[in-house]
């Protein structure tokens, strides 16, 4: 079916292209062109993508630049040809720094009119995109002429344009070009510059840009010219595009013939360089067909394009210190992609204060040994390598420590904080209820130690943690599981000790590392970082939307407390976000990637709700990273398939809740308050008394009516009986890898693997449709990226707290953070300090 369609196309545009040669022979028309229109562009149009010449074609266009782009373009026809467009250009164009939605042009032609001496034109340009799927464009020209000819010297020219892209397969574009119509003096010979209207639509039917069709027309003021288009590019390999461009001018009511010009041409893009030529034919002044002349475009630009030849050889240096938060997920998936770059011969990876958990640690191990798998080299280097960190450097060929460098192996520990005592002291009485008896966070209030229950469950998760690490590195190294536990009995290794017990592989310096890659890779070695996403030109990209739930559950809107490192992520933020997912066509399908303890019970109930509608519509895979517990766990149960790293901290299927009752501590300071009320339980929730008897067991009644729900929830999305359920539930918190076999997740793997199974249930091409699109994202606006940019420049120059009272602010426990910002007194929520080191 697709190689009929391709044949129907190729021979509908050869059909043109004979009519418009064709048409050549027809006579000559005299063009109603002003010498200040700008370096003819075939090949471009104004419904096109980001191209450094949109600067002058349609400022609009500019709308999907990701990073700066620099151009020339050169035309230059014969001297018996009257269109105009020749003459040569530089052009550059760069999205705003902290402006995200505003782009920003320049371009500097001297144009060669045959009618008048050469002519400078400056153009200073700026694209605005409120939406993904449409931009406005404002340019301005100012004119410089030579001294012989001051005709059009000086001259101000405005014009506007206009970028839609609705669909993949459609795009639209227009211009109003010279909008203020400037107007040479009356004793001047040169006509006036009329305004113009330009339009034209971008047809790609296969969803991408190995066909382009575009159909377009210009039309000058008063009806006085009217030029439609053609255009036809034909890219049948990444890097290579085979180009028709046909235009005409019609002069109604003139009694004049109609002349057509015909451009082939040929692109080649070498990832950041690129560039084309075309040829031009049509009509001469002496002669019914002819030469016209040539244009020449050359790109250097920052992003990178389907590419012919990707570079030389090059090795990728990662310091996954200076990575965080969306940036590691970022990573993650680039370097999943980076297995089939055939350009890149091995990775560097500088392992230190890598953020994240064990589940992290996990995904980023994974990667490094699936490129390893793939043939490319990998070499991890670290001055100061933790548990954590040395697990990620296992996966790696190599493992070069610097000579001041420790290897620190103590194991893995989690501790647990009771306040019962010191609350009791200050008269402040925390009075929860839970349902499960493994619902262990509750404990921090009401124990001054854990139950027994609690701590046996504990233990074993750190167990087990400490058997998968120990095993997996064993496994990499090389090494008995027995001699790995020997490292973790002593713990502490100076590089001397850590390399005679092959617990690394080397001893280098940062400065001496470049040695290490020319003995591997060859002298001619080539360092790079990670390289950014390959830009689709012209189709809109289609692909898979990444919606992050990172913090505790709340009702309101996700923020986030200064120097505790303590998150919310609100209900009302990722309704929003899943609400966008669902009505944007660009997203095909959905990983929601969790790492969460949970919190508010409401707030989990309710995005439960709409993540399972959104499912109705698009298949939507759920991703674990270091915890998706309680609350985190119940939202993803929906989703069709759940992926856990074995390292993940999940389960804890309970529910507790309660309130803080400061009466006591407000009788000790001699403050007395006065009741007045109407309704026994009017002011149930006051933190000003206890619960009574029958207040309690009313919690207790609406808390296990939640603990009911929460099952029965998780029972239907995960198609377990209840019979089956009770025994994962009441609380018990599981690793992923213990979650998988009892059937609480689906399979094993990360981030990187839910998003190539969603592409796969979406029926995504795995190529074309590679587009990862991460949210929530605020709403930006002008004033936002100035307070935003403001709010950096005061964070890097405000003055750290000092570390023991952040040290003692983070003893605050994040159940206090999150009951302070959720009025909810019924939570999800897993009270659990992270496993360490």
């Amino acid at each position: 079916m697709k190689r009929t369609g391709s044949r129907r196309l190729a021979r509908a545009a050869a059909i043109v292209v004979l009519w418009l040669l064709a048409g050549t022979a027809l006579g000559q028309v005299p063009l109603n062109r002003s010498p200040l229109e700008s370096v003819t562009t075939p090949g471009t149009g104004v419904a096109d993508g980001a191209e450094p010449w949109a600067v002058t074609v349609n400022p609009a266009s500019l709308r999907d630049l990701r990073g700066y782009t620099f151009g020339l373009r050169h035309s230059e026809l014969l001297p018996a040809i009257s269109w105009a467009g020749r003459g040569t250009g530089l052009y550059f164009a760069t999205p705003l720094p902290y402006l995200r939605a505003i782009k920003v042009g320049a371009g500097l032609e001297l144009l060669r009119p045959h009618e008048v001496d050469m002519l400078g034109k400056l153009t200073l340009s700026l694209a605005f995109v409120p939406t993904w799927w449409a931009a406005v464009g404002l340019s301005y020209g100012h004119s410089l002429a030579r001294r012989s000819d001051r005709s059009y010297d000086g001259f101000d020219t405005i014009s506007v344009g206009l970028h839609l892209r609705p669909s993949r397969r459609l795009a639209f574009g227009a211009v109003l070009h010279d909008l203020n119509g400037p107007q040479p003096p009356t004793s001047s010979r040169m006509p006036a510059i009329a305004r113009s209207y330009e339009f034209e639509t971008l047809l790609q039917p296969l969803g991408d840009a190995r066909w382009d069709v575009g159909l377009g027309v210009r039309v000058g003021e008063g009806y006085s010219e009217v030029s439609p288009r053609l255009r036809l590019w034909v890219r049948p390999v990444a890097g290579l595009g085979i180009g028709l461009d046909g235009s005409s001018v019609i002069i109604p009511d003139s009694g004049e013939k109609v002349a057509w010009r015909v451009g082939v041409g040929l692109s080649l893009d070498f990832a950041r360089v690129g560039g084309s030529l075309f040829q031009l034919f049509g009509l001469g002044q002496n002669r019914s067909v002819g030469y016209h002349g040539a244009s020449l475009a050359l790109r250097v630009s920052s992003e990178q394009y389907p590419a012919l030849w990707a570079g030389p050889k090059t090795v990728l240096r990662l310091h996954l210190g200076e990575i965080s938060g969306r940036g590691l997920l970022r990573t993650l998936l680039a370097l999943r992609e980076l297995k089939s770059a055939r350009h890149i011969a091995g990775v560097l990876v500088i392992v230190s204060g890598v953020a994240g958990g064990w589940g992290m640690a996990y995904e980023l191990r994974q990667a490094l040994s699936a490129l390893r798998q793939s043939g490319k080299r990998v070499l991890a280097y670290g001055a100061d390598l933790g548990m954590r960190e040395y697990y990620i450097a296992s996966a790696a060929d190599e493992i070069l420590l610097d000579p001041a460098g420790l290897v620190r192996l103590p194991g893995i520990a989690q501790a647990t904080t009771h306040y019962r005592e010191a609350l009791d002291r200050l008269g402040v009485k925390v009075d929860l209820v839970r349902i499960g008896n493994y619902k262990a966070s509750p404990e921090s209030f009401t124990r001054d130690a854990p139950s027994e229950p609690a701590r046996l469950q504990r233990q074993a998760l750190v167990e087990d943690i400490y058997q998968r690490v120990v095993g997996e590195i064993a496994q990499s190294r090389q090494q008995p599981v027995a001699e790995v536990e020997r490292w973790v009995t002593r713990g502490q290794h100076v590089p001397g000790l850590a390399k005679s017990l092959r617990i690394v592989d080397g001893i280098t310096t940062q400065q001496e590392l470049q040695t290490r890659l020319q003995q591997l890779f060859g002298a001619g070695v080539r360092l790079s970082s990670l390289p950014p996403e390959p830009r689709s030109r012209g189709a809109r990209p289609h692909g898979v939307a990444v919606i992050e739930v990172v913090g505790d559950l709340t009702e309101g809107r996700s923020q986030q407390v200064p120097y505790v490192d303590f998150k919310t992520v609100g209900a009302q933020t990722l309704a929003a976000a899943l609400d966008q997912v669902a009505s944007d066509p660009r997203i095909e399908a959905v990983v929601l990637r969790v790492d969460s303890p949970g919190g508010s019970a409401l707030a989990a109930d309710v995005l439960s709700r709409q993540i399972r509608q959104l499912a109705e519509q698009k298949p939507v895979v759920c991703s674990f990273g270091d915890i998706a517990a309680s609350g985190g766990y119940y939202l993803a149960a929906p989703c069709r398939e759940i992926f856990a790293d074995p390292l993940t901290i999940t389960g804890s299927i309970g529910i507790y809740g309660g309130k803080v009752d400061v009466s006591a501590l407000l009788g000790r300071v001699g403050v007395e308050r006065a009741r007045y009320v109407h309704g026994e339980h009017a002011d149930m929730e006051s933190p000003y008394r206890a619960y009574s008897d029958e207040e309690r067991e009313l919690l207790r009644e609406r808390l296990a009516a939640g603990y009911d729900r929460f099952l029965e929830v998780v029972a239907a999305g995960r198609h377990l009986s209840r019979k089956e359920l009770e025994p994962l539930a009441e609380g018990r918190v599981f690793s992923g890898g213990h979650a998988a076999a009892g059937r609480l997740v689906d399979r094993l793997g990360g981030l990187a693997d839910a998003v190539a199974r969603a592409r796969e249930l979406a029926d995504l091409h795995p190529v074309r449709d590679q587009a990862v699109f991460f949210l929530p994202d605020r709403p930006r606006s002008l004033l936002s990226e100035v307070l935003d940019l403001a709010g950096g420049l005061v964070q890097e120059t405000a003055p750290q707290l000092p570390r023991p009272l952040g040290d003692l602010l983070r003893l605050i426990p994040p159940a206090v953070w999150a009951l302070c910002f959720d009025g909810d007194s019924v939570l999800m929520r897993l009270e659990e300090e992270p496993l360490t080191p």
